[in-house]
């Protein structure tokens, strides 16, 4: 990432929330928190989420015409909310409205 880049990170289990309330500009503080928050804050529930993740992934944006990427990393297949990956693929569609 570069000085001029945001970033925001969603976490999932079961539901899936944003890390901050807010997108971080990348700069070495930030960068050390998210690293930080990733190693040690965040535990394994047992449950996936894919489609929920997607949905609030999707919804981010940070109020400028940069990309929206979303870097998507699970350790798993979806075990809760939808899990029929057409299903998914066909929600992440309906959720991107840009």
């Amino acid at each position: 990432m570069n000085a001029d880049d945001h970033f925001q990170i969603v976490v999932f289990d079961a539901t899936a929330r944003t890390l901050y309330d807010e997108f971080q500009q990348v700069n070495s503080q930030t960068k050390a928190d998210a690293v930080a928050k990733v190693r040690w804050d965040i535990e394994a529930a047992g449950s996936t989420n894919i489609d929920d993740a997607m949905n609030v992934a999707i919804q981010q944006r940070n109020g400028n015409d940069a990309a929206n990427i979303i870097i998507f990393i699970s350790d798993g297949e979806p075990t809760a909310g939808e899990k029929n990956w057409e299903n998914i693929r066909n929600n992440t569609l309906g959720y991107n409205d840009g």
